[in-house]
C-alpha cells in the first residue's frame, strides 16, 4: 500500500512539471525559456 502511494507521488511530481513546460511552450514566443528548460529537467530527474 505504501509503495503505491510513493509511486503515485513521483508520477504526480513529473506531471506537474510537464504541465508547466506545456504552458510555457504554448504562450506563442512569450513563454519563459528558462522555466521550460527547468521544468523539463525536473520532470525527467529522479529524486
Amino acid at each position: 500500500m505504501t509503495h503505491d502511494y510513493i509511486v503515485n507521488l513521483y508520477f504526480e511530481r513529473a506531471h506537474i512539471f510537464q504541465l508547466i513546460y506545456m504552458t510555457e511552450r504554448d504562450k506563442l514566443k512569450k513563454g519563459n525559456n528558462k522555466k521550460k528548460i527547468d521544468a523539463l529537467k525536473k520532470s525527467l530527474e529522479r529524486v
